[in-house]
This record gives structure tokens, sequence and C-alpha cells, in this order.
């Protein structure tokens, strides 16, 4: 994929979600500039985005890299200051907690999973990686019933870019028999394909007359957007209309 520079402004969901009146913000517990997301972010639409240097350092005590359990809370005040103020609130929040590598070493006494044999390294790695997500579930939980409570309309879509690390050339998915071999179909969606979910509260789901429930289809995140819109029955801007027809195609 080649992507422009960004260094002016470049059209994206961002900037439509302006033009249609909400404050858009974002927010990603590093450091603003790594890829320089402190400008490129401007060019991409968003009139404020916080990052280590100007917020989440103070809020996760000096320490770098804030969980969830940090950053979450901040992203629903953010909310709920802007739903006060009577705007229409749009973020886009890259998190950082559940990101490897994970350690070779045990970090965790409690044993997340069973040990069905593995070399010592392999279960440390997942044992790792699960305690990570445990504790992510739980900010995941606290965020989702902050929002639910919420009399505003809101719908929240998690996705991942990437799978987890497990080990130089995965080889945790090796010893534990996952193919990856990317000339079949199971090995191309066992190496990227990761889950999404697109979650609406009780007054999202009133006022946007859908339930929100069941199995979304098999996309490319490019198409998260697209099957949002779909879903709240939005139609969009002309390059939306554009890429929900060549998402049905």
């Amino acid at each position: 994929t080649q992507l422009p520079n960004f260094r002016k402004a470049t059209n994206s969901y961002a900037w439509y979600f302006r033009e249609q009146g909400y404050t858009v913000e974002g927010s990603h517990p590093f450091y603003h500039w790594f890829y320089n997301r402190s400008n490129v972010n401007q060019e991409l639409g968003f009139q404020n985005y916080y990052f280590d240097e100007d917020t989440y350092l103070e809020l996760n005590d000096g320490e770098h890299m804030s969980p969830d359990s940090v950053l979450l809370p901040h992203v629903v005040e953010l909310f709920e200051q802007a739903a006060d103020r009577g705007e229409k609130y749009f973020s886009f929040t890259v998190t950082y907690q559940g990101h490897g590598p994970y350690p070779a070493s045990a970090e965790f006494d409690h044993p997340y999973i069973e040990d069905l044999g593995y070399t010592e390294e392999t279960f440390n790695y997942l044992n790792n990686y699960f305690a990570i997500i445990d504790d992510v579930d739980d900010a995941l939980r606290d965020m989702v019933s902050s929002l639910q409570d919420s009399s505003e309309p809101v719908v929240l879509i998690l996705f991942g870019d990437h799978m987890p690390w497990m080990g130089n050339n995965e080889s945790a998915y090796t010893e534990l028999g996952i193919n990856f071999d990317l000339e079949t179909d199971e090995g191309f969606y066992n190496f990227y394909a990761t889950p999404y979910i697109i979650w609406a509260n009780d007054a999202a789901k009133q006022v946007l007359d859908n339930d929100f429930t069941g199995e979304g289809p098999d996309i490319g995140t490019n198409f998260l957007m697209n099957e949002f819109f779909r879903l709240a029955g939005y139609t969009g801007d002309e390059y939306m209309q554009y890429t929900s027809h060549v998402f049905e195609e």
C-alpha cells in the first residue's frame, strides 16, 4: 500500500464527522512524535489528540504507555464533557496495553492457561499475553458499563490491527500447530484476521432502529466504517457511497 505523506489536509472520516458538526478527537498513550502523529493527525482532521507528553504521563503517575484502566476512563470523560456541552462526539483511540512483545520469562503467578506440555518459553508468552488481556477486558467492561448507562446514543467499534506477537518467527504459533501457510485460505486468515465488535448502547439502538446483534461479515478494516454506516442507516458522502459499492462487489 502506498500512502501519501499527510503533510497537508487529507480527506478522512474525521473530516467528514467534523463537517457534520461533531467534536473530533483521539488518544494514544505514547510519544506524540511516533509516526509524527502530532502533525499527521491534525492533517487528518482531528481537532485534539491526547498523548503521553500532554495528558497520559500525568494521569499515569509519570509512567509511559498507560494501561487501558487509565486510558479508557479518560476517553469516556472526554465524551461526557462533550455531551454536557451539547456536542456530538467522534473519537479514534489507539490503545497500547495489549501490544507485544511479551516476556519469555514468567511475569504472573496466576496460570491463565492450562499447560499442555508447552516449552517454558511458549507457556510464558501465552500466559503473559492472557494476563494482559484479562486486565484489558476489565477496563473494557467498565467502559461499556459507563456508556451503557449514558442517555446519549453511543456506538463503540473495537478492532485490532494484527495478531499478537508470539516469539521470533512465530515460534509459539508453530508449537501450537497453528497454520500460517499464506498459500492456504486457513493460513491467510490465521495470520491476518483479527476480530472486531460493533456495540451500541440502548439509546443508540432506539435512535438507529437497530439492535446491533448478530455476526458481522469478514471484511477489511478499511470497510469497518462502511459496515457501521450500513447498520446505522447513514448514507455518507460521495466517497462513502463509492466505497460501499466496492464493498458490495
